[in-house]
């Protein structure tokens, strides 16, 4: 049977026909070569092997014929990703003959089951307990079950990872809302401020203009005291037009500030001035303290007198029946050198813990101040603290709830080199006009 397969009805000249042809093969060089090379034929990819391999024999214990990797042996076939008996044994197959092909398929689904598409030619009758047994297992880390569930592991971080930018989204979306929504109830608040504090003096003027017209006022004593009504609440109404300019200039590009030495003690003296009228209607003492020979600070003029102006106005404004205001200039040293300090007090309420951080944040107004309807606009201190920046200064608060509040204004002292330039450049244009 086996000659007629292979060399059909003639033998070879000088070739006996055989029955059989016995191949006996070398378990060394099965196990140093040919297995080694089928391992790496089949099972290998692009950095090796990316199986581990094993071939094991026998029952339980099962014998190792050869393996990849010395930690995968016949103990891990059980649970490996695909197994494929090479010799089984021919009882109950119908072939009819010894020599018969014998496949049995991975019981794995996955990347191992190409295993199962191996053939090998069954020459004899195996025993049951010399079945070779080829197992493979996925270098992945263990049997493709834990490859699923790495799987699953990293499907699982990612959609966690999406879940959590989702939510971080939302609350950013929330928070930006929010601030959206204070920011237009600031800004609403202002409006009815702002018109509040322009129907007050208009009003005033209103009616003092239709008593002049009417006739009702003749005496030349009357008129003047109707006139000086009309110049101060006019006068009011033209700083609060210049308050609300100011802010929005402030926030759309930097002031050009003209930046020279100053007298602060001249700007203090100056803004008390402006503000007189103001004091007198409040009728407050005020309690000017002032260094005597303070240093020059380099600033401008105009914008330190508004600053200290719009200070002074918060004092008497909230300064409660106390009728105390205190404005004091120091000098003093700080981490960055020498600086003026000039303080506005008051003995009023003081301000709420709570308050502190947003006193100085545009349309602001405290519930308080609210409830206690003190009119304003929330920008007072907002401008003070721009201007003091602007100065290359800084604006701080102190404040004791029922005791009062000191508003501080921080400016950097001139270096002497500086006033001398100074000096010598007035000097030069004065002689160029000569």
């Amino acid at each position: 049977m086996a000659d007629a397969a292979l060399f059909g009805d003639q033998a070879p000249p000088g070739r006996d026909v055989a029955a059989w042809l016995i191949v006996e093969l070398d378990g060394e060089v099965i196990r140093a070569r040919v297995l080694p090379d089928l391992a790496n034929r089949y099972f290998s990819g692009a950095d090796g092997l990316d199986y581990q391999v094993a071939l094991v024999a026998g029952a339980t214990p099962r014998r190792v014929v050869y393996s990849s990797d010395p930690t995968f042996s016949g103990q891990d076939s059980v649970d490996a990703d695909g197994r494929m008996n090479l010799f089984g044994r021919s009882v109950g197959k119908t072939l009819g003959s010894p020599i018969y092909v014998f496949h049995e398929p991975s019981e794995n689904t996955g990347p191992a089951t190409s295993v199962g598409t191996s053939w090998f030619p069954l020459l004899r009758n195996t025993p049951a307990d010399e079945d070779w047994l080829l197992v493979v297992r996925h270098l992945r880390g263990g049997p493709l079950g834990t490859f699923v569930a790495e799987m699953h592991r990293r499907d699982l971080a990612i959609s966690f990872g999406v879940l959590l930018l989702l939510v971080v989204s939302m609350t950013m979306w929330i928070i930006v809302s929010n601030r959206a929504q204070r920011l237009a109830r600031l800004q609403m608040d202002f409006v009815t401020a702002v018109t509040h504090e322009l129907r007050t003096p208009l009003t005033i003027i209103g009616s003092a203009a239709d008593n002049i017209a009417s006739g009702v006022v003749h005496e030349k004593q009357q008129l003047a005291q109707y006139g000086s009504v009309i110049v101060s609440q006019a006068r009011k109404l033209s700083e609060l037009v210049e308050q609300v300019l100011l802010f929005a200039a402030t926030r759309q590009a930097p002031q050009p500030y003209v930046l020279r030495p100053v007298d602060v003690a001249e700007v203090i003296d100056t803004t008390l001035t402006v503000s007189a009228d103001l004091i007198q209607a409040s009728d407050v003492i005020v309690d000017r303290e002032i260094e005597p020979t303070l240093p020059l600070v380099m600033g401008d003029p105009l914008a330190l007198s508004q600053c200290l102006q719009n200070l002074i106005t918060n004092a008497l404004k909230y300064g409660s029946e106390q009728r105390w205001l205190g404005v004091r200039a120091v000098l003093s040293e700080s981490a960055s050198g020498r600086e003026i300090q000039v303080s506005v007090s008051d003995r009023g309420a003081g301000i709420a813990p709570s308050d502190l951080p947003h006193i100085f944040k545009p349309f602001y107004r405290s519930p308080s101040t609210t409830a206690a309807q003190i009119h304003g606009t929330g920008l007072g201190l907002t401008l003070a603290r721009s201007i003091a920046e602007a100065m290359k200064g800084q604006l701080t608060v102190t404040s004791v709830p029922g005791r009062g509040s000191t508003f501080t204004l921080h400016v950097p002292c001139v270096e002497p080199a500086i006033v001398d330039a100074e000096a010598s450049l007035s000097v030069a244009q004065a002689r160029q006009r000569v």
